[in-house]
């Protein structure tokens, strides 16, 4: 059975973590999209999901740029497959 794929938004903050990390361990393969100017938050976020590593990828994007959306939709679509899953979790603190 192929593993359903989950695009988690805000998906390096601290409840986007803890979506992803979850969403892993119930067998999907997650797709974790936060900005990409925060790279001492990336670094944390690898370490923390260390454990589900193979399941679990970051894409740069910004939820407020349109054409960024567009692009990460795209790339998901070609890089893992259509996404089953949509939890948007940015700019929830």
């Amino acid at each position: 059975m192929t593993k359903r794929i989950a695009l988690v938004t805000g998906g390096i903050g601290g409840l986007g973590t803890e979506i992803c990390r979850y969403l892993v361990k119930s067998g999907h393969t997650v797709v974790a999209a936060d900005l990409s100017s925060r790279p001492e938050r990336l670094t944390e976020f690898r370490q923390e999901t260390a454990d589900v590593a193979d399941d679990i990828f970051f894409e740069p994007f910004n939820v407020a740029d349109f054409d960024s959306c567009a692009a990460l939709a795209k790339k998901v679509e070609a890089d893992r497959g259509a996404v089953d899953i949509l939890v948007n979790a940015a700019g929830i603190t």
